[in-house]
């Protein structure tokens, strides 16, 4: 290839990354000052620059939804449930990769299942199991489901993870704790 052609080639790529980023980039730099004009400028004008800037519009939008709540409950939820998650898959993830699992086969092709079903499934047996047993409206539920949800995918991930961690270093771990508190349960 020429130099002649190198160039062409590298104009017409930058050309093309440019456009892809443009037609990324314009909406939403688009959506951000429409919403500090009001109504009647965007229908006047689409595609200018607000006149006086509203960023008061935030503010209301942040109290009427109630958003503060909703980052609060959402937060509160995925603190939950990666705790849950990760006090359930790692374990089993370390049994799976350092101990003989029988059937170990028959046990991922399940775990394996559970990440191909759709999520959808579940919500109307899950609604009326919840309704039943008093949970609806409960952070604990959606934690447990998210849980289930998510712990198939993180059990593959941690178990190839302690697969790639040397046995020897385990075997060190074990030889510094004295053999009298080994099993007496302190």
């Amino acid at each position: 290839m020429t130099s002649l052609q190198s160039k062409t080639t590298q104009f017409f790529a930058y050309l093309f990354l440019g456009a892809a980023a443009f037609s990324v980039v314009f909406p939403l730099v688009l959506m951000i000052l429409n919403s500090l004009r009001t109504n009647f400028e965007i229908l006047s004008s689409p595609l200018g620059l607000p006149e006086t800037p509203n960023f008061g519009i935030y503010r209301q939008v942040w109290i009427e939804s109630r958003l503060g709540g909703a980052l609060l409950n959402s937060c509160l939820v995925a603190a939950g449930t990666v705790t849950l998650v990760c006090l359930v898959a790692t374990p089993a993830a370390w049994v799976i990769a350092r101990r003989r699992v029988p059937g170990w086969m028959a046990i991922s092709l399940y775990f394996l299942a559970t990440t191909t079903v759709p999520v959808q499934m579940f919500i109307f047996p899950l609604y009326f199991l919840f309704a039943k047993i008093g949970l609806l409206n409960n952070h604990f539920a959606l934690m447990f489901v998210y849980a289930a949800i998510y712990t198939p995918f993180s059990l593959f991930l941690l178990r190839t993870y302690m697969l790639s961690i040397p046995i020897e270093l385990e075997e060190a771990a074990k030889s510094m704790v004295p053999e009298t508190s080994r099993y007496s349960g302190a």
